[in-house]
């Protein structure tokens, strides 16, 4: 299937960026603060059986030794970038944030999550309107005084999911934040 489909497209050439299935039996993970992870709950997810390395897409690396991330140092990574104001990955089908962080005291991801997702959900819309079967490799809003990056997560085990940068654009180098957030992007391990 295309971009929009609903499923994600082991055939296709490159990853689909695509919402997983309602009736699927996988959950992402969450990072919860300790006080707020129910009890009997693992800390972190298991790892994939055969660390996530069978993926057959060209634009996915094997994750393997220090090359993987996982989601808090993903978060932690993308910080450490040259004008960061916030970060989050979200996952596409119900808005929520899976983690976040910021340097803004009154920024509020969680409610920023759910407005982007229902950006990220209508330009898929377009795309598919538009017969246009390429993934998308990041979408680019620029204010006066900010610049806001969308990457979608493209390993199988991110599914579903798409990293939410905030960058303040007297500080950032665009082009570098991209390149920094697309490895962020290709070295997580979920």
């Amino acid at each position: 299937m295309g971009v929009g489909g609903d499923r994600y497209d082991a055939d296709a050439q490159y990853p689909v960026f695509a919402p997983a299935p309602v009736d699927d039996e996988y959950v992402a993970p969450r990072v919860l603060p300790p006080a707020r992870a129910a009890p009997g709950a693992p800390s972190r997810p298991a790892a994939e059986p055969n660390g996530g390395s069978s993926n057959p897409h060209p634009i996915d690396r094997p994750r393997t030794g220090a090359h993987i991330m996982n989601l808090e140092a993903s978060l932690k990574e993308a910080m450490n970038i040259e004008g960061a104001m916030g970060i989050a990955l979200i996952d596409y089908n119900s808005g929520m944030p899976l983690g976040t962080l910021t340097s803004v005291n009154d920024l509020d991801l969680d409610i920023i999550a759910a407005g982007t997702t229902d950006f990220v959900r209508a330009k898929m819309r377009t795309l598919e309107l538009m017969r246009l079967d390429e993934p998308i490799e990041d979408i680019l809003v620029t204010l006066v005084s900010q610049y806001h990056v969308i990457r979608p997560v493209t390993s199988r085990s991110g599914k579903g999911l798409f990293f939410y940068l905030m960058l303040d654009k007297s500080r950032a180098n665009l082009a570098l934040a991209r390149h920094k957030l697309t490895r962020i992007e290709r070295e997580l391990e979920m």
